[in-house]
This record gives C-alpha cells, sequence and structure tokens, in this order.
C-alpha cells in the first residue's frame, strides 16, 4: 500500500519514505552532470551550452597572441634598393619589368631581401610640399638610395646637398661607358638659416634617365619632361645602386 503525500515524497506500507522520480534532489543531480556521464548528441548539447563561448574565446585570443609574437619576432626583409620615382613617366609594364629584374640581380636571399621601385611620389598636385617631406625625411633616415626626378627638383636636391656625385659609387671604367649620359652640374649650396650661397666645384650628379626610356620604345618628344637619375648623398647600398645604373645603361 502506498500513501501519497504532498510535494515529492510518499509513504509505502512499510511505513518507508521514498521519492518520486521529479523530485528536486533528483533536478541537482542533473545540473551536476560532466561531459563524461553524456552520451552521443547530449555531449555536444552540453558542450555548446557550457563551453562553446569560452572554447571560442580561448582560440581568438591565441591567435592574436601567435600573430603579434610572429609579427614581432620575424625579422623584416633588408631592402637592398630603395628608388623614390617622383611625377612617375613609366608605365606600369615598365615598372613591372623593374621590380623582377631588379630583384633577379640584387636580391640573394630571397625573404630576406627585397628591393622597392617607388612610383608614389607626385609633386605637381596639392600634395606636393607632403611630397617633398616625405623624400627628406627619407634620406634623413638613410631609407632611401636612388631618385628619379624631373630636372628642376633635382637641382633643389642638389643645392639642398642631399646628393653623391656618381663617380663615388661607379668604377673609372664605368664612367667611361656612361659618359654620355652623365649630367654634369655646379652645385650651389644655400643655407636655410642665414641664406648664405656656397658655389661647390662641378661634378656629374645625375644620369640622364630619359635616355633609359628611349631605349625602353619611349619616343623622346613625348616624355613630358627631362628626368635625371641621382644617387642620394647616405646612401647605405653604395653597391646596389652601382649595378642598378649598369643596369639601366647596358
Amino acid at each position: 500500500m502506498r500513501i501519497e503525500l504532498e510535494g515529492k515524497e510518499s509513504v509505502n506500507k512499510k511505513g518507508e519514505t521514498t521519492l518520486k522520480g521529479d523530485a528536486s534532489i533528483y533536478g541537482e543531480r542533473k545540473e551536476n552532470t560532466s561531459l563524461k556521464d553524456l552520451h552521443g548528441r547530449e555531449k555536444w548539447e552540453f558542450f555548446k551550452q557550457y563551453y562553446l563561448k569560452l572554447t571560442i574565446i580561448v582560440i581568438l585570443a591565441a591567435a592574436v597572441v601567435i600573430y603579434v609574437l610572429v609579427t614581432m619576432l620575424t625579422p623584416k626583409p633588408e631592402t637592398v634598393l630603395r628608388v623614390a620615382v617622383a611625377n612617375n613617366p613609366l608605365s606600369q609594364e615598365l615598372v613591372n619589368k623593374l621590380n623582377t629584374e631588379v630583384t633577379e640581380l640584387l636580391v640573394e636571399e630571397e625573404g630576406k631581401q627585397d628591393i622597392l621601385i617607388d612610383t608614389n611620389y607626385y609633386l605637381e598636385d596639392s600634395n606636393g610640399m607632403y611630397t617633398l617631406m616625405k623624400l627628406s625625411t627619407l634620406i634623413g633616415a638613410q631609407d632611401l638610395d636612388a631618385m628619379i626626378l624631373p630636372y628642376e627638383v633635382f637641382k633643389q636636391q642638389l643645392s639642398g646637398g642631399s646628393l653623391l656625385p656618381v663617380k663615388n659609387v661607379l668604377s673609372a671604367s664605368d664612367m667611361v661607358s656612361l659618359k654620355q649620359y652623365l649630367i654634369n652640374e655646379i652645385p650651389v649650396e644655400e643655407d636655410l638659416a642665414t641664406g648664405e650661397k656656397t658655389t661647390l666645384p662641378a661634378d656629374d650628379y645625375g644620369l640622364d634617365f630619359n635616355a633609359y626610356l628611349v631605349s625602353q620604345g619611349y619616343i623622346a618628344d613625348e616624355i613630358p619632361t627631362r628626368y635625371v637619375l641621382c644617387i642620394v648623398g647616405n646612401t647605405r647600398h653604395p653597391e646596389s645602386c652601382a649595378k642598378f645604373i649598369r643596369y639601366l645603361y647596358k
């Protein structure tokens, strides 16, 4: 005989109290269930409810940490030649050709070295002053090796004392073979603080870049202005500059 009591308990004929199947103690047991106690789809539902969000957060955090560490600890390639091209006269096809062939010429360890021929320097628009400041900053930081400039801008850089005579990177035999391309100038340097001008001895400070363009099929009269290839005075890569010059005028 079983007597039902209010709530979750009942008394059998022996006087023993028993719990119904939905008593709160069973509910507590379900809440304390561990993943190993479940099977099949129950495991996935349990994991999704209690652990999925935490797992995703941990994975994302680990990915961010790994990315930061790899970025910080992986050495950047050494740029063995950086050339700035102002008011770019080069077609994209020729830029691609230069990048490919000069890389093959100068890069000895792929992944550890690279070259950069940067054509994003425009002097004729509203950003002209910013472009000149950027060039000056790169020169001051020794992050620039050579420049291809319109002649008037070349003269400005020359008066600022930022250019190197090409004989400082080329051999005597190179100077003889390249004689027809050399641009001889008399630098007049100006002290910006005092306005005092100093005339320096004439020397070959550049090479006729239009001659290179004509050798690549450009029509001389259609080249918008006179361009000069010049070497930055504090270049870190004089040998790369010399090889670049020989490559252009071979």
